[in-house]
């Protein structure tokens, strides 16, 4: 595992800014590859809310804490899984998670849609592997957002690495994606829906 001083080096930060560094994305639920970036988000003291660092394999993205805070009152995904990531590198300061179900059925809703419909548009534009990734996050945040709304936690983060070996087995149109997932969406969205009934 990477370590912290490396990611601040990569980041260009000083040290005494930095507060808190999150690992999240593929390495959190265990598909990562060789090939695959760290993501990485830091919460640092910086005059600029948000910036976005890609170096080498890392993909770093630097917030202020009032920025980091308002994507959480967002219930953004990537910050709910940054606060709850099992790789916490350093954390100065101490954020909880509050969990209302109103937004997070919005959040939740509208990235596990957003998702599905920008797999067809990046698989027929030939963009496959963003297209592949696409429909894989519509589905596992879909499984996040049920724990979510369960658990107020994410308890497996692996859940949806069965999709993520399907999709890997051979190369698909998004038709074939279409017509070998969309049952599986529908029976998640419609569970994740059932508890955040308003």
């Amino acid at each position: 595992m990477i370590t912290k001083e490396e990611i601040i080096q990569k980041s260009g930060l000083h040290p005494l800014r930095v507060k808190n560094i999150y690992i999240f994305g593929s390495h959190c639920y265990k598909v990562a590859s060789d090939k695959s970036d760290y993501d990485i988000l830091i919460i640092a003291n910086t005059p600029y809310e948000e910036t976005e660092i890609v170096v080498d394999n890392f993909n770093i993205h630097i917030l202020t804490l009032n920025r980091f805070l308002e994507g959480l009152r967002q219930f953004n995904i990537r910050n709910i899984e940054c606060l709850l990531s099992p790789y916490i590198i350093q954390e100065e300061i101490k954020i909880a998670l509050e969990i209302k179900i109103p937004g997070l059925r919005h959040s939740i809703s509208h990235i596990c849609s957003n998702s599905w419909v920008k797999a067809k548009k990046k698989l027929e534009q030939g963009d496959y592997y963003i297209g592949i990734k696409s429909l894989f996050h519509s589905l596992r945040i879909a499984m996040f957002g049920i724990q979510l709304a369960t658990y107020g936690e994410i308890k497996d983060w692996t859940c949806a690495n069965w999709i993520w070996n399907v999709i890997k087995s051979k190369t698909w149109t998004f038709e074939e994606l279409d017509n070998y997932f969309r049952e599986e969406r529908n029976r998640l969205m419609t569970e994740f829906r059932k508890i955040t009934k308003k």
